[in-house]
């Protein structure tokens, strides 16, 4: 009953085992794993960090070789940084945080996704979103130091869509959270991820044309 078959593998048999299917002619769709993926992205965010005591800091307070506490030691930072950036954006005039944090306080007690999908497209919550992209974009351009920290914070972003996908089946997301992270698999030297990542978009974007009832499967 299975028309086409998915499988999995990481880059190295990736590689070995699209070049044998595609010679064969064998309707097998190889995917890229995304375990191993998610674990060089990682990698590639901590060769970007390298010289910022990141490393330093997360060794003391979390066990080496984990990736649940790597992912944990990662975004607590980010949301520090995120936290930062919101105080120096409250600090204007026009936006009252007060108003905001009773508002993203009330949308928080509903445990629903709803109630915060409707707080997001509030128009106070996309004021301070576009103050927000703002002042980042500002500092990027003024400051290598909060260069490098921008990265890293829109890196993390890349990393927690990529995760997203996975646990949603949204394939779209997917192609466009792998896709971001081509630039920083090549200047990290994660060559062959970025030469093996770059040649699984161009086959996965065709997926719906070429096999349209696994895509089905997949985003169902």
């Amino acid at each position: 009953s299975i028309k086409v078959p998915s499988v999995i593998f990481d880059e190295q048999l990736w590689q070995k085992y699209v070049g044998i299917i595609e010679d064969a002619n064998i309707p097998i769709v190889c995917r890229l794993g995304e375990f191993h993926t998610m674990m060089s992205f990682l990698g590639s965010i901590g060769n970007l960090m390298k010289g910022s005591s990141l490393e330093d800091v997360f060794a003391k307070v979390y066990a080496e070789h984990t990736v649940s506490r790597a992912l944990r030691a990662h975004f607590l930072k980010e949301a520090a940084l995120i936290s930062l950036l919101l105080e120096l954006v409250f600090d204007d005039d026009m936006i009252d945080s007060s108003h905001f944090n009773d508002q993203l306080n009330d949308a928080l007690q509903h445990d629903n996704i709803a109630s915060k999908d409707k707080f997001l497209q509030t128009e106070l919550c996309r004021n301070v979103d576009k103050n927000l992209e703002e002042l980042k974009m500002a500092l990027f351009e003024n400051s290598r130091t909060a260069r490098l920290w921008i990265l890293y914070i829109y890196y993390l972003d890349v990393l927690k869509r990529f995760i997203i996908t996975e646990r949603t089946s949204n394939w779209p997301l997917h192609i466009d959270s792998t896709i971001r992270m081509l630039n920083l698999f090549s200047s990290s030297g994660h060559i062959n991820y970025a030469k093996c990542t770059r040649i699984y978009i161009q086959k996965m974007q065709n997926l719906s044309q070429e096999y349209p009832w696994l895509y089905e499967k997949i985003i169902t």
